[in-house]
């Protein structure tokens, strides 16, 4: 089995994307597996939302790109999109 070490140093980023669509079990199964990270007394204050509709994700990308990640100029090009939201953040945001 390869070492946590073996797997960071092999990373890469992707900005060439396929445009065939992800199985969602293959989506489920990778956002479980971030679910199970670690966190403060097993708080979990996260939610993922999965945007794969079209034009939803269309119009994310677009906020994206002419947000503070401006460098990011190839979200648009991804098949799914997702999004993390902090609870915490959420909850003193929204009030």
């Amino acid at each position: 089995m390869k070492s946590f070490y073996e797997l960071v140093k092999k990373r890469q980023s992707v900005r060439k994307y396929d445009s065939r669509l992800i199985d969602r079990k293959i989506i489920e199964r990778c956002i479980e597996s971030a679910r199970l990270a670690p966190s403060a007394c097993n708080s979990q204050p996260w939610h993922f939302i999965v945007i794969d509709e079209p034009k939803l994700k269309s119009k994310l990308a677009q906020m994206i790109k002419t947000s503070v990640l401006r460098m990011n100029l190839f979200v648009d090009k991804s098949p799914v999109l997702v999004a993390l939201i902090n609870r915490y953040t959420l909850q003193l945001a929204v009030g």
